[in-house]
């Protein structure tokens, strides 16, 4: 019986601080840390930052009081970090890491996130450059971005999406698997794609006067329509392009491996195909063709339409 007893009471106490950090996890705390003159953000960990560009400067973290006290905010200069301090777990017992970081900034140049932190921009973003440089699992989701020069750079898992991307130059830099989604992508000079390892790459409307894009690994690429002056492919490993609906005045396709490709071409196309490549294309323009072993390179008619 003082056995029986006595398990009852540990499972008494068991639940009751199982349930503790439970309760206390859903009483959320706001706090507002004073912040002026940010143009760059830093953030590693858990939680969801939120983005707003607008007139004014604020930020505002919404966590368990547990949460809150993890917590650190550090303003250098023009750069916020922000970030958790380490915690520990314990069997069952794990930190409560619901963190909602709300910023409204007049401009942001510079965003670097790390770990599994979710980013969303709640409004368009401009200015004269924007650079996003993001690694781990969190994801990172914009509506416009309208700038003269825009770059992303992606690491492991976590995805990026935007509505549209708008600017002189546009540079996109993936590894891992995590997927970039665009449903619209405009440059007047120049788009480049650059993708390794599982992630796909996909855009709905792509226009520029050059775009480049290279790509090894086993992720795909597909573009459902736009123009461009010029094309370069180039593909090694399983990857396919699938780009028949960007019309482009000239192309040049590169393949190596197992990769296909399908491109629209009205003047002139260059290809470079090794292994079991295959390159089907639109258009009539004028063929240079260099191939081996099983490659082979076939019209698919005028255009897609």
């Amino acid at each position: 019986m003082k056995a029986f007893l006595n398990l009852n009471l540990a499972a008494s106490l068991l639940a009751g601080l199982l349930f503790f950090p439970l309760a206390q996890a859903d009483e959320l705390l706001k706090k507002t840390v004073d912040i002026s003159d940010i143009d760059a953000v830093e953030i590693a960990g858990p939680g969801l930052l939120s983005i707003s560009q607008g007139d004014t400067e604020a930020l505002e973290i919404i966590a368990s009081a547990k949460a809150m006290e993890r917590v650190e905010v550090d303003a250098r200069g023009s750069t916020l970090r922000l970030r958790l301090k380490d915690g520990s777990s314990w069997g069952w017992f794990k930190m409560d890491n619901n963190i909602h970081y709300k910023l409204s900034l007049k401009t942001l140049n510079k965003l670097r996130s790390a770990g599994s932190v979710d980013t969303e921009f709640l409004t368009h973003l401009t200015g004269d450059a924007l650079k996003l440089d993001r690694a781990g699992s969190g994801d990172l989701r914009a509506k416009a971005i309208i700038v003269k020069k825009f770059s992303l750079s992606s690491a492991g898992s976590g995805d990026f999406s935007a509505d549209v991307i708008q600017a002189d130059e546009i540079e996109l830099s993936s590894a891992g698997s995590g997927d970039l989604r665009a449903n619209s992508m405009k440059a007047t000079d120049l788009i480049e794609v650059s993708s390794a390892g599982s992630g796909d790459t996909r855009i709905d409307q792509l226009n520029t006067s050059r775009f480049e894009i290279t790509m090894g690994g086993s992720g795909d690429a597909q573009i459902n329509g736009g123009e461009v002056d010029s094309q370069r492919v180039s593909v090694s490993g399983s990857g396919n392009y699938t780009a028949p609906k960007m019309k482009s005045r000239d192309a040049q396709v590169d393949l190596s491996g197992s990769a296909d490709a399908k491109v629209w071409a009205t003047d002139s196309l260059e290809v470079d195909a090794s292994g079991a490549s295959d390159v089907h294309y639109y258009g009539q323009p004028s063929i240079k063709v260099d191939t081996s072993g099983a490659s082979s390179v076939k019209s698919l008619g005028m255009s897609p339409h």
